[in-house]
Formats: C-alpha cells, sequence, structure tokens
C-alpha cells in the first residue's frame, strides 16, 4: 500500500488483539545479511557469532514484520527464500558451521511494501509474489476492518507470547 496507510500500525494492532509476539525491522539500502542472519561481533576473549532479529524471531515464534521489504537487496531475499520454500528453514552458514534454524509455531513472516514506483523500491520477483499471501492496504478500509483481514489465517492466538519489540524499543 501507499504510504501512510497504517500498514505498520495494523499488523501491530493484530499482534496486540492475538496476544502474539512482534518484532520490525526497516530495511533501507544499507541494511545486508547480517542484519538478518547475524554476525560475528568482538568480545573479551575474542569473537561470538550473534544471531540477528530474524533467527531470533523465528527461534521465539514471533511475528517479524520488515518494513520497505522492496527495498532490500536481492542477497537478502536469497537468504530468506529458503524459510518460504518447503525447507521451511534457514541454513546458518554465516557462523562458520550449517546450523539449519526451523521457526517455532507463532512464527509469521511479513513483508511491507510501497509501490515500485517510489524511488529506490523495485517489484518483487513472480517467483516470491507466489510464496507470499498478498494483502493491499489502503483507505478503502477502517482500521478495524484491517485488522479483521489481517487475523483472518494469517496469525494464530499464542496466549504464551507476550514480547513486543517495534524496532525503536518501545
Amino acid at each position: 500500500g501507499e504510504t501512510a496507510t497504517a500498514k505498520t500500525s495494523l499488523i501491530r494492532e493484530s499482534c496486540r488483539l492475538t496476544r502474539s509476539g512482534y518484532v520490525r525491522v526497516t530495511v533501507d539500502e544499507s541494511t545486508d545479511t547480517d542484519d538478518f542472519i547475524g554476525a560475528w561481533q568482538p568480545t573479551e576473549d575474542g569473537f561470538k557469532f550473534t544471531e540477528a532479529i530474524l533467527i531470533q524471531a523465528m527461534r521465539k515464534g514471533l511475528t517479524i514484520v520488515i518494513d520497505e521489504a522492496n527495498v532490500m537487496k536481492q542477497e537478502i531475499m536469497e537468504r530468506i527464500n529458503s524459510l518460504l520454500d518447503d525447507a521451511g528453514n534457514i541454513v546458518i552458514t554465516e557462523n562458520g558451521n550449517r546450523v539449519p534454524v526451523y521457526p517455532k509455531p507463532g512464527f509469521r513472516l511479513v513483508f511491507t511494501i510501497n509501490p515500485s514506483t517510489y524511488e529506490g523500491r523495485h517489484i518483487l520477483s513472480c517467483a516470491l509474489r507466489n510464496k507470499l499471501q498478498i494483502i493491499h492496504v489502503d483507505d478503502r478500509y477502517s482500521e478495524e476492518e484491517q485488522v479483521e483481514i489481517f487475523n483472518s489465517g494469517l496469525i494464530k492466538k499464542d496466549p504464551d507470547i507476550s514480547w513486543m519489540d517495534d524496532g525503536n524499543g518501545e
């Protein structure tokens, strides 16, 4: 949907109503796979591989919202692709091993995009679009109707999850 059609607010409200955990990351041209999968970080004892937001969300069974997904670099899409395939996992190779990570029940991956006519945006590939359930958000519907549409099978209630973070520490 267009800018300011409350795409992210809709998802956040849906997660609140269904008591589903929620995290958000906004993509820009400097975002890379380390921001989603993880990277080696210096410690007092040398280096330690630290898992990033996507892997954390998978392990905790959270909904992860990737805002501005159609700004995402192709290499990030390629890393996420196996999660959307039949394998349903991501193999972490960045840590020197080949560790498959399977999402915990409740995990949901949500992309928000603005029209590809906006500067720096591109059209999602047909192959990727075929793997997604697409919901167009615009001002035809009230926020309550949009939440109802979004909840119609995308997010299931999980009473054991209460952790929410919109990426801004809120």
